[in-house]
């Protein structure tokens, strides 16, 4: 049976929506992924480089991923909603309902937008991650890019949640258009202070994470400048006037290492029997193509991968032959007390968000539960002629609340007066017509 023009509207609508925000998942990650991980200076809009080293490049590699959270959560949501559009099409078409398919509908309301929200979290790390290390990239790398996809995703979920909830909403009323039925909801029952944490946590975090990682990627970026002027600063007051390998490692062998697991490199003209002084390293592609790319833009500054916590300053010399050799020391910029340091700061501080949006919103949470108890009381009594009014706690929307019911209490004591008063008149009433009927009839 075909949709609605109704049910095509929302569908377009959700696709939309959807669409978008994965858009802005992709361009955020674009932007803030080369800031937080360090890319080599000028490779990331190169992409002429890029196709060298990877069988895609980065933009077609956000087109691929674009496409592929876009279908995934077209499907998920299409499945989350598929007893929501069939209710609308009846709706819409004014065909019967039954109060149980309303019952389920209530409930589907409630409950898809919670289940969207985690589910998008959890599906699109995963793919994420997933990706990362299908590509081979270090293990620091990906622990990085975790803590960012987790900031990015989260807030990219709480919007689809909002947008998924006030669409639902306008759903759940149509379920009360022809009936008056009031069954308390019977589904997912999410306390006011849980709802309030899944909604502000991920602000918090990602303003957490994303400052301590930036922390972290200046503070790495220069200890490699300072590294890089350590080494310049002994290549540089060398002459190097035998050009061979034998010379150059005697050489090199000369200047010490700032570091146990730094080494030199020579790379002999081209690009074969590279020599590393660590013979459990090697270079890779991407070293020797970044080289020939970007050496005289970057002042000799070498990387080893796109985030790689690895870099090397190397010179250019040219023998007899005017051939190209390339010398220098390659490092680690990595700085695990460092990061240590962050990722406890990052469990820190949102544990402490955490308890203070826990007591904050438990305390908010009591003034709700003090007018639900009260209103539940009044709900329960059979005596309606006593007026009940609620205590007014706080001078704010809840005492407001308050306030309001005091006065519907008011009115509506009122009017019950009024009907008990016009009851005690008609019966005096008919009363007094009576005692004047026998009167007559006495007197005939």
């Amino acid at each position: 049976m075909k949709n609605t023009k109704e049910v095509k509207k929302l569908k377009r609508k959700i696709f939309f929506f959807l669409g978008l925000i994965n858009l802005i998942i992709i361009v955020c990650t674009s932007i803030i992924l080369p800031v937080i991980l360090n890319y080599p200076p000028y490779a990331e809009h190169n992409l002429d480089f890029q196709n060298k080293i990877e069988p895609f490049n980065h933009v077609q590699q956000y087109i691929i991923i674009f496409i592929i959270l876009t279908v995934v959560f077209t499907v998920i949501t299409n499945l989350l909603l598929h007893n929501i559009y069939k209710f609308l099409n009846k709706y819409y078409r004014n065909q019967p309902i039954r109060k149980e398919e309303l019952k389920k509908i209530r409930k589907d309301c409630f409950n898809i937008p919670y289940i969207f929200y985690l589910s998008e979290i959890i599906v699109s790390w995963s793919i994420g991650i997933l990706l990362n290390i299908v590509l081979g990239i270090s293990n620091i790398i990906i622990f990085k890019f975790g803590l960012l996809l987790i900031c990015i995703v989260s807030l990219i979920s709480l919007l689809q949640f909002m947008f998924l909830q006030k669409n639902l909403k306008n759903v759940t009323l149509l379920t009360y258009t022809n009936t008056n039925d009031s069954d308390k909801y019977t589904g997912f029952r999410i306390k006011f202070s849980t709802n309030l944490i899944l909604q502000i946590i991920p602000f918090l975090l990602a303003s957490i994470i994303i400052i301590s990682l930036i922390g972290y990627a200046k503070t790495t970026q220069q200890k490699g400048v300072s590294t890089m002027n350590y080494y310049k600063a002994y290549i540089e007051n060398r002459s190097f006037s035998n050009l061979d390998l034998e010379s150059l490692k005697a050489e090199l062998e000369t200047i010490p290492l700032l570091s146990e697991s730094d080494y030199y490199v020579i790379i002999p003209p081209n690009k074969e029997n590279i020599y590393t002084s660590n013979p459990k390293t090697e270079i890779t592609h991407f070293f020797l193509t970044y080289l020939d790319y970007f050496f005289y833009d970057t002042n000799g500054m070498v990387y080893e991968y796109y985030g790689s916590e690895q870099q090397a300053y190397m010179i250019e010399l040219k023998d007899t032959n005017g051939e190209n050799w390339y010398i220098g020391f390659e490092y680690y910029i990595t700085d695990y007390s460092l990061l240590y340091f962050y990722v406890g700061i990052i469990i820190a501080v949102l544990t402490l968000y955490i308890v203070f949006i826990y007591i904050w919103s438990k305390n908010t949470a009591t003034h709700i539960s003090t007018i639900s108890e009260a209103l539940e009381h009044v709900a329960k009594e059979n005596d309606y002629t006593t007026q009940k009014f609620l205590p007014i706690l706080s001078n704010d929307e809840f005492g407001d609340i308050s306030y309001s019911y005091n006065k519907i209490e008011e009115l509506t004591s009122l009017h019950l007066k009024e009907i008990q008063d016009n009851q005690e008149m008609l019966v005096e009433q008919e009363r007094l017509a009576s005692l004047r009927s026998n009167d007559w009839r006495n007197c005939t």
